[in-house]
């Protein structure tokens, strides 16, 4: 059995309680999420290997200190181009580590963060990204929207990567609240590949902050190709072999690669990101955006 996963859900249960209630955890059909009740079940009890969908934007507003979804995630997360919204974490004791999902080794996609407020308001050592605290599986197609992320350490999508984020970018203003750390748009620690992403969030931290990734640690090779970042510089140190291909950020008005080459505008800066994605065979294109910046899109 299979169905079409759309808006009729929320209509035809609107008083869906149980992460379970609809659908079977399968690839098929999945288990089907429209509120947070239901988020919220499944962040506690949920089969994190199963297969699950959004069929409507979700509010947290009610769960005014999220706790990050504990295990491993190893199933399907589909956000279906749909928003969690509220998200939010002011309690953060010493060396707290703070994302929706703490481990994720499965697959994240196609989720919007909208108005998250994950600030660190005691100024303890912390750690904070808003979708995963590690990730070494799969992070596609989720953007953060909105909001402020404050803490020690900050990323927009996931602290530490060993995985693939893909398309993702991160709009939220984010602050080191002490110490001489830097800001990190995307990831702040990369050992894996980050593919076709962009920051144009705001990096507030007493360094200049990096829009793709702060350092990258293990040796391990990594892969940052076609990403840009309208604040800060690309990234900082690397100890291993680094595939970087048509990356830009700003410096001094003019938008620079990461080998120094500079483009006379951003839409010479898309042609070359998306001849690199078409290259790879990558199902992503950036597009001008309405503000004059590249946003990237699913080919359909």
């Amino acid at each position: 059995t299979s169905y079409v996963v759309d808006a009729s859900f929320a209509t035809n249960f609107p008083n869906a309680s149980t992460y379970d209630q609809i659908g079977s955890g399968t690839a098929n059909c999945p288990y089907i999420l429209l509120n947070g009740t239901q988020f919220k079940d499944f962040a506690n009890n949920g089969a994190k290997s199963a297969q699950y969908k959004m069929a409507a934007d979700i509010d947290l507003s009610t769960y005014t200190d999220w706790t990050p979804i504990s295990d491993n995630f190893t199933g399907t997360f589909d956000g279906n181009d749909y928003a969690i919204k509220n998200l939010t974490r002011t309690t953060f004791a010493s060396n707290f580590r703070f994302g929706l999902f703490n481990q994720n080794t499965g697959v994240i996609k196609n989720l919007q963060i909208e108005d998250c407020n994950i600030v660190n308001n005691e100024n303890t050592a912390s750690y904070a990204a808003a979708i995963a605290d590690q990730n070494s599986g799969t992070i596609e197609n989720c953007h953060i929207i909105s909001g402020p992320i404050r803490a020690t350490y900050v990323a927009g999508i996931a602290r530490v990567n060993t995985g693939n984020i893909i398309a993702c970018s991160n709009s939220a203003s984010l602050t080191i609240n002490n110490g001489n750390n830097r800001c990190a748009g995307i990831c702040y620690e990369n050992n894996g590949s980050i593919i076709a992403s962009y920051n144009i969030g705001k990096l507030n931290s007493t360094n200049i902050g990096y829009g793709i990734f702060n350092l990258s640690m293990t040796g391990s090779p990594i892969t940052t190709i076609s990403c840009f970042t309208t604040e800060g510089t690309l990234y900082g140190s690397v100890l291993s072999s680094h595939n970087a291909a048509n990356c830009y950020y700003m410096n001094n008005n003019t938008i620079t690669d990461q080998s120094g080459g500079t483009v006379t505008d951003w839409q010479a800066a898309i042609d070359n990101m998306n001849s690199t994605l078409q290259q790879g065979g990558y199902n992503y294109r950036y597009e001008m955006g309405t503000g004059g910046l590249p946003v990237i899109k699913a080919m359909n």
